[in-house]
């Protein structure tokens, strides 16, 4: 599926009134956070065994830090997409010439450790889904797709493996499609 940001410039019910225009069954997979040498390689080799794609919302400063996951993520064909700098929380905390510096630096970041190739997605999620008026106009102006979701895993909270499945596998069922949030730690 090619999303334009004109088309869908909000995506995730979470947040936003509209998503994606999903069949029924479809699960669009969205990383955040990384890449992290604990835990995207296990992500990447589980979605190449089932040939899933995924989106993955990447933290400049870890592209900094492990560009080659950065091109791995890119050369096996999965999304790559912004989620600033350095993940700040709560990101609504930060004046507006920070917020524009996280986000304006994350990409530029990403960019940097593909190291020229063109496969950054102009699609940007808020750390904490912090988001704001004005940085949302801001991404909207600039042509960026703002992406929040339609359920989570709820991974980020202190809780089981087992549970954290659980939790997904109800939520898909119950929404049938939509896109769901991981952040893997």
């Amino acid at each position: 599926m090619i999303i334009n940001p004109i088309d869908h410039p909000e995506v995730g019910t979470l947040q936003y009134a509209t998503t994606l225009p999903l069949q029924d069954g479809e699960i669009v997979l969205t990383f955040d956070d990384g890449p992290n040498p604990s835990y995207t390689p296990q992500v990447l080799d589980t979605l190449a065994t089932e040939g899933a794609r995924a989106t993955f919302f990447l933290v400049g400063a870890m592209a900094q830090r492990y560009p080659a996951l950065v091109r791995r993520i890119c050369h096996e064909g999965h999304t790559v997409a912004s989620h600033t700098q350095n993940h700040p929380l709560p990101f609504t905390s930060l004046t507006e010439a920070s917020a524009r510096q996280e986000i304006e630096t994350g990409m530029l970041s990403i960019a940097a450790a593909l190291a020229g190739e063109n496969c950054v997605a102009p699609f940007f999620r808020f750390p904490g889904l912090g988001r704001s008026p004005r940085m949302e106009a801001y991404l909207r102006a600039r042509s960026f797709s703002i992406w929040s979701a339609d359920f989570e895993a709820d991974d980020w909270k202190n809780i089981a493996v087992m549970e954290v499945i659980k939790r997904a596998q109800r939520q898909i069922a119950r929404k049938r499609k939509g896109v769901l949030l991981i952040r893997p730690h």
